[in-house]
């Protein structure tokens, strides 16, 4: 979670450091939520738009989305945990679904892969 405060400018523009420290020091398929604090001054004091926000954000694919937060009023701090907890899944997800190709010795073995087993039943070779 990288979080910068809507009413100043350069805390955004900061970020762009810190950026590049996580994808320096941290794992290759690191996700991040750009959090905007103190939604609640919005009104009065607002410096950097949810548009300038996502904008800067898609220059960055390892970012998933933007959401603005108020710890103040209690607004979208679940949806910060929510955003990211369901990226994470649907990133663990995706790298579950890649097909293990089976190797020449899982195939010397009967039914030590489906491939294998399939291929028994249809030629009745090990039962």
């Amino acid at each position: 979670m990288l979080l910068y405060d809507i009413t100043k400018y350069e805390s955004l523009m900061g970020l762009t450091q810190w950026i590049e420290d996580v994808k320096r020091y941290a794992a290759s398929d690191i996700l991040m939520v750009l959090v905007g604090a103190k939604q609640d001054l919005a009104s009065k004091k607002r410096e950097i738009t949810i548009e300038q926000a996502k904008k800067f954000a898609s220059h960055y694919p390892e970012i998933v989305d933007v959401v603005e937060t108020s710890a103040k009023e209690s607004v979208n701090i679940e949806t910060v945990f929510t955003t990211l907890t369901r990226a994470l899944k649907e990133q663990h997800d995706t790298k579950r679904a890649i097909v293990r190709t089976p190797t020449f010795r899982d195939l010397q073995s009967p039914h030590k892969s489906p491939l294998c087993s399939k291929l028994c039943s249809f030629n009745d070779c090990c039962n």
